[in-house]
């Protein structure tokens, strides 16, 4: 399955750290990479739905749901100030 990259690249500074978030799709799935200025390992991002249908954001692997959580709210902070 073909990935394409969306955008060259969102800056932001999560938690005095600066990052970078590029905006994939694989497949029909919207995925967030954030590239972390202080070489941590990047953080993969995208929503999902829970059982009762409730989307929510969360990490891929699971396991860095804090990071993916914050982050993902810049994003959506970015791309609501902008529309």
């Amino acid at each position: 399955m073909a990935s394409q990259t969306i955008d060259t690249g969102l800056p932001l500074v999560y938690k005095g750290v600066k990052i970078i978030v590029r905006k994939h799709i694989i497949g029909m799935t919207e995925v967030y990479r954030a590239i972390f200025a202080d070489n941590r390992p990047p953080l993969l991002i995208t929503t999902a739905k829970n059982d009762k249908g409730r989307v929510f954001w969360t990490s891929v692997p699971e396991g860095r749901l804090e990071e993916a959580n914050d982050i993902a709210m810049l994003v959506d902070e970015h791309y609501f100030l902008i529309k």
